[in-house]
């Protein structure tokens, strides 16, 4: 079996981060830089333990400082948010409006939109429902895929409820369950839970 690539760390020990960086100096080259950082940090991320979780919000937060020019702004600021929700959920907001603001202006989108939503339906931020709601409303991208289907019309749903309309909430309920007839989802979530009740 092929040894994984020096960026491909899933364990982010003193030693893995010092053959990391070792290995990111000798890179030639700003872009490739910031695609090593960025590699290197999605595999911690998925990895998604807390001490990976530490070195992917080191090496994330290193890409922005380092490389405000990157291409790939727009997911790294939308990974960050990712990291940041369990233990800084301001920060993690912000981080999705940065990803929201640096994907406007570029042909790249993200699922920014849909994780601000979830986050603030999750930690019941009724002062930011208004704001997800723009947000989600400012996309106008085809749902191509299930999942974005459930995300999409599950938060819609939340935020139909809480407004008091109840007929559209029932009906983004329906669309969302809809749609996990393609796709599996966490089906032990308030987030799901409300959505059968809602969908009947």
């Amino acid at each position: 079996m092929a040894k994984p690539a020096w960026y491909a760390h899933t364990t982010w020990a003193d030693t893995d981060r010092a053959e990391f960086f070792a290995r990111l100096h000798g890179v030639a080259g700003a872009n490739e830089q910031a695609a090593c950082l960025r590699k290197q940090a999605a595999h911690l991320l998925k990895a998604h333990t807390q001490e990976t979780m530490h070195g992917a919000r080191e090496l994330y937060e290193l890409l922005l400082a380092q490389f405000p020019e990157s291409s790939d702004l727009a997911y790294v600021h939308t990974a960050l948010g990712e990291v940041l929700e369990e233990t800084a959920e301001e920060a993690a907001l912000d981080a999705y409006r940065a990803a929201l603001v640096t994907q406007s202006s570029t042909t790249r989108s993200t699922d920014a939109h849909f994780r601000f939503g979830l986050l603030v339906i999750r930690a019941q931020r009724t002062d930011l429902f208004a704001e997800a709601q723009r947000h989600l409303d400012a996309d106008s991208r085809p749902l191509v895929y299930p999942l974005d289907q459930y995300r999409r019309c599950g938060i819609a749903a939340h935020l139909a409820a809480a407004r008091g309309e109840r007929v559209k909430a029932t009906l983004y309920a329906r669309d969302a369950l809809t749609a996990t007839r393609h796709v599996a989802v966490d089906g032990s979530t308030a987030f799901h839970t409300r959505l059968e009740e809602w969908a009947g």
